[in-house]
């Protein structure tokens, strides 16, 4: 079983390339929890007043989330990954700036969503969600077949 994987991982592409996006599935999953949470809230301000000021940051996430993740912009936005051979993982931002990068542990696959958590520093995080209609389906789909390869080569070892 060993032997086939890393047959398996030496036939994938050398560098795994993402351009990202604007997503529409992602907006409309952010906007519908923002909007929701802050509906709630709203109206339970009925029942306790103090409970308004909790809008307000409710809002606050909602922009910076559609700004950073949804838009591409700002300083957290990554607006390309790079995969290469070695493992290592490369984040542009806006201004095409590489950074190197170590995905961390929390990282999740599925079939229809993709979250990356990567290191960027000491202290430094930053998250990629790709809801598959935010960069090229192909690249997606290489990109979960080769994480899910890497978990299990690393589960049997």
């Amino acid at each position: 079983m060993k032997s086939y994987h890393k047959d398996v991982m030496k036939n994938l592409p050398e560098i795994i390339r993402l351009h990202l996006k604007p997503s529409r599935r992602l907006s409309w999953f952010i906007d519908a929890t923002h909007l929701t949470g802050a509906a709630m809230l709203l109206w339970l301000e009925t029942l306790e007043a103090s409970l308004l000021i909790l809008v307000v940051p409710v809002l606050v996430s909602w922009y910076l989330w559609r700004k950073t993740l949804v838009r591409l912009e700002g300083r957290g936005a990554v607006r390309q990954i790079e995969w290469l051979p070695e493992g290592e993982w490369i984040l542009y931002d806006g201004q095409a700036v590489p950074q190197s990068a170590k995905l961390l542990g929390n990282s999740t696959v599925w079939s229809w969503i993709v979250v990356l958590g990567f290191s960027t520093g000491t202290f430094k995080r930053r998250y990629v969600i790709l809801p598959g209609d935010n960069a090229d389906a192909d690249q997606v789909r290489r990109l979960r077949v080769r994480l899910r390869l890497q978990r299990t080569r690393k589960d049997s070892e």
